[in-house]
């Protein structure tokens, strides 16, 4: 397969029932294609990047004193990533997979 430009990067979100991500560009392009996301945020700054709409779009982060953080190499060993695990990622996805199919009936 090519290249993918960014409209093709948008339709495919736009056409997914559900995206799992990490706090990525990504999860930008499904808030603007009003596509549900679960978003997984380790160093960055959940407040002030997450989706406005919380409802669509959970954000999954484990709190910590050194967020945001500044590390090239985190000196203590990526709390903030490690901490946020698979069952919580699934237990929001599942959530937000039952009020599509609620919306869709």
């Amino acid at each position: 397969m090519g290249a993918t430009d960014l409209g093709m990067f948008a339709a495919v979100i736009g056409d997914a029932r559900l995206l799992v991500s990490n706090d990525t560009g990504a999860s930008h392009v499904a808030a603007a294609t009003r596509t549900p996301s679960v978003v997984m945020c380790a160093g960055s700054d959940p407040e002030r990047w997450a989706p406005l709409d919380h409802e669509r779009h959970q954000v999954v982060h484990h709190p910590v004193i050194c967020r945001p953080c500044t590390h090239v190499e985190c000196p203590f060993g990526h709390p903030c990533a490690l901490a946020v695990t698979p069952e919580a990622v699934m237990q929001r996805a599942r959530v937000l997979l039952r009020k599509d199919l609620l919306h869709a009936a």
